[in-house]
């Protein structure tokens, strides 16, 4: 088992790099992207935009060092394609550990080929599985990070810009093995950072910005705060629902049989769940990407990947308070509290208290 797991993590980190590797020699120099034939007004738009964004992420405290000073094309519609597997009968990660990173709670492919022959492999072994695409990603400050196609086809501008606050988050603080901290950090400092940008910087046309601001702060960040009060009360419904189930059978230790027998109940608590979310939204959501969440057929896989992003955002906005809404003294306070290592969560969520 050990041996047909490292086999598999080696093959896996492979064609990983070689991937990468080829995204490397397709790079093109920012300032030669006009050159590119097939690009839209809009994405040309947005690539004379970042590098406004980056020199305001500076002023933020953010370190962008050499990134989206390139432009790589992209074959597919996507940069990556994640799947993410977890327990049928808890809200538990099947999780991947690697060198500098340390534990993950999915792998990224850059073939999509290999993205479902993993999520076919993770199914067969019984787990709960998601997979969905990825428009970038972070080199963490390793390699400079170039702006991807993917990145320009944004519904939205705001969408666009909150990605590179994001991705620049990564550059500049990351806890290797802490990704769901990693990933609530760098949400919670993008939109904050989005605000503040679009508020002083004004990316839009006159007549266009009041419109496009008061949905960004009335839709879709409101629509953010309803949607981690809901994850919370779901989170706790769905724990005291496998505790229930799962203690008819405490004998049955195969997570394939347990699947196969809570699966009846488990669909219509999600779709209970699904109904209640819309309900306790009550329409806000519409027209924001909280609108697509919580379907009827969801699984704890996809479960999990909200938590990824949105269960850990109250302390963060804690600590902000403390710094009077200042995103650079926010940032270095964070790197201080944050200079030691931890072995769990928990360790982070209280240092986090304690920051000052």
């Amino acid at each position: 088992m050990l041996f047909t797991s490292l086999l598999f993590y080696t093959g896996y980190l492979w064609e990983q790099g070689i991937s990468q590797l080829d995204l490397f020699t397709q790079e093109i120099p920012i300032d030669h992207v006009e050159e590119v034939s097939g690009l839209k007004t809009s994405e040309k738009e947005r690539i004379k935009e970042v590098t406004k964004i980056l020199s305001f992420s500076e002023k933020l405290g953010l370190t962008p060092g050499n990134s989206y000073q390139k432009y790589v094309p992209l074959k597919e519609e996507a940069l990556t394609y994640v799947v993410e597997a977890a327990y049928p009968h808890k809200l538990k990660w099947k999780t991947h550990w690697f060198p500098i990173i340390g534990e993950q709670p999915y792998l990224g492919f850059f073939k999509k080929d290999s993205a479902l022959k993993f999520k076919t492999q993770m199914l067969e072994e019984g787990y709960d599985v998601s997979i969905g695409s990825v428009e970038a990603f972070s080199l963490l400050g390793f390699f400079s990070d170039p702006l991807y196609s993917s990145m320009l086809r944004k519904k939205d501008q705001i969408q666009f810009i909150e990605v590179i606050f994001h991705e620049t988050l990564h550059r500049t603080l990351y806890i290797p093995g802490f990704p769901s901290f990693n990933e609530n950090l760098a949400d919670f400092v993008a939109k904050k950072a989005t605000y503040q940008y679009l508020l002083e910087e004004k990316p839009y046309k006159i007549n266009e910005f009041q419109k496009k601001f008061d949905f960004y702060t009335n839709r879709i960040l409101k629509s953010q705060e309803k949607f981690k009060v809901f994850l919370k009360i779901a989170e706790t419904r769905l724990n005291n629902f496998y505790e229930k189930e799962t203690s008819l059978y405490p004998d049955e230790d195969d997570m394939i049989k347990l699947k196969s027998l809570l699966k009846p109940k488990k669909e219509a608590f999600f779709k209970r769940l699904s109904e209640d979310y819309k309900v306790f939204m009550g329409g806000i959501e519409k027209g924001t990407t909280y609108e697509k969440a919580f379907p009827e057929n969801m699984n704890n896989a996809l479960f999990l990947s909200y938590q990824l992003y949105e269960n850990y955002q109250k302390p963060l906005e804690d600590l902000f308070l403390k710094k009077n809404k200042s995103i650079p003294l926010f940032i270095e306070s964070l790197k201080i509290c944050t200079s030691d290592s931890f072995k769990e969560k928990t360790d982070i969520l209280s240092t986090l208290e304690k920051c000052s």
